[in-house]
């Protein structure tokens, strides 16, 4: 399972690569410190980055591959019940640019 971190348009501010994943990182096409998701994409990333595969191994994802959608936390049980429609650290990852750092 993974978050959507951005939504097309977004630029994120990508992942070191793990020291466990380096060989998959190297052949990685994310090598940029920041990405703009394009169009009909978004980004993903797993829990726990240090052994987690997502967007900044294999790049933004095409939203039709989406499967599912979680509306439950089970646990921790401190965090049990429905999942807020928006929440505020969703983003967490997502960088608000100025345009002169970054092209349309």
């Amino acid at each position: 399972m993974k978050r959507i971190i951005a939504l097309p348009g977004a630029v994120v501010e990508t992942r070191a690569p793990a020291p466990t994943l380096s060989a998959a990182s190297a052949d990685s096409p994310v090598r940029e410190r920041c990405v703009r998701v394009p169009k009909g994409r978004c980004w993903v990333e797993g829990d726990e980055g240090f052994h987690s595969r997502d967007s900044n191994d294999f790049g933004p994802a095409a939203l039709g591959l989406l499967k599912a959608r979680v509306d439950f936390i089970i646990f921790p049980l401190s965090r049990f019940g429905r999942i807020p429609k928006h929440e505020a650290h969703l983003e967490r990852n997502v960088v608000h640019p100025r345009t002169d750092n970054f092209g349309a």
